[in-house]
């Protein structure tokens, strides 16, 4: 189950990757296009009640990216959120600006829901972040065996 989750995150992370550069409109119509399709297919998938939380904090991250998009799509986001100053990667610095990002949307957003569920997703950023930090510094984190 947890693969197939996973498997969703990194579709996601495709699309946030593609907007670390200042795409074209077309770009960004097209990655909007296929966060439709994966949110279609998320907001169908049946899981067992144990992994209820994992799904709505995915569904919280489509609607942060979706957000982003639409920011792109309007030409409202600053420079400093491109690649041109400081590129989101994999990196701890990376994840720190997503729990960042994220924490921002949680404050803005109206429903007690979806807060609660950005703030989840910051932490589990920021849980990223110091995986990172880690692997960098020669200590690896060990990993729970795939499902």
């Amino acid at each position: 189950m947890k693969s197939r989750i996973n498997r969703w995150y990194r579709n996601l992370q495709e699309i946030e990757f593609s907007l670390e550069g200042q795409p074209a409109p077309d770009e960004i119509r097209r990655r909007v296009r296929e966060l439709d399709r994966n949110e279609r297919v998320v907001q169908g998938l049946s899981l067992p009640i144990a992994y209820a939380n994992p799904l709505y904090t995915l569904r919280g991250h489509i609607a942060l990216l979706r957000d982003e998009l639409r920011e792109a799509a309007a030409g409202r986001v600053g420079k400093a959120d491109w690649a041109g100053s400081r590129p989101v990667g994999d990196g701890p610095d990376g994840w720190l600006e997503r729990a960042r990002r994220t924490r921002r949307e949680a404050r803005q957003a109206a429903d007690p829901l979806a807060r609660k569920t950005l703030l989840e997703v910051a932490d589990r950023y920021e849980r990223l972040a110091g995986q990172a930090q880690s692997n960098r510094q020669g200590n690896p984190v060990e990993r729970a065996p795939a499902d």
